[in-house]
């Protein structure tokens, strides 16, 4: 389990990196656009049923409820979700509530 959670780390930062890379080079990157699930999810480097459940439990991205089965993510607030949870070693307490949104 400890290599893929090194795994799903990695994915995350390189992600993360991604992004700020695509910024930094002047590209335009519409920071306010919708992405649905399935976009979202790559971007954290998650499946899509990890989203689901921390819709239903909490701990997870804030999101918008467009329809009963219509979801979207936007790119700002997964940016800066995954930007909360960066830390410099595994000694930090992490309040999933305080963090989630």
């Amino acid at each position: 389990m400890e290599a893929h959670q090194l795994e799903n780390d990695l994915a995350l930062t390189s992600a993360f990196i991604a992004e700020k890379e695509a910024l930094a080079r002047n590209f335009h990157v519409d920071l306010d656009a919708l992405l649905s699930e399935a976009q979202a999810a790559k971007l954290l480097g998650v499946g899509s049923r990890v989203l689901q459940k921390w819709r239903q439990v909490g701990g997870g991205p804030i999101f918008c409820k467009i329809s009963s089965r219509c979801i979207r993510y936007r790119r700002r607030d997964l940016i800066m979700w995954i930007g909360s949870r960066l830390r410099s070693n595994t000694s930090e307490v992490v309040s999933e509530l305080s963090n989630a949104r």
